[in-house]
């Protein structure tokens, strides 16, 4: 919903579903009050209220971004503890005669 400034004293506020309020401010004691949770409240000279929402439901989701630059390596992590010993390795063969 939008609120227009016909620029002549007159304001003229649409609301979601196309229906205008034409309000006109010359000679009159009227006030229009930001309720500051998307509607206004336009108070005439009879101090006769209307109350009308000035923000429509929430559009979709917007597309992912793209991905950042690759960030620095980190520190390397502490050594860890020494591993168990292997099992032994077989007897090699006999070498030649000397």
């Amino acid at each position: 919903a939008e609120v227009a400034d016909n620029g002549d004293g007159t304001f003229t506020i649409t609301d979601d579903f196309g229906t205008e309020i034409i309000i006109d401010t010359n000679d009159t004691v009227t006030t229009l009050i930001d309720n500051g949770d998307g509607t206004v409240t336009y108070t005439n000279e009879n101090n006769v209220t209307t109350t009308v929402g000035i923000v429509g439901p929430q559009g979709p989701a917007g597309a992912d971004g793209a991905d950042g630059a690759q960030g620095p390596a980190g520190a390397d992590g502490a050594t860890g503890p020494q591993g168990p010993a292997g099992a032994d390795g077989a007897d090699g063969a006999t070498g030649p005669q000397g």
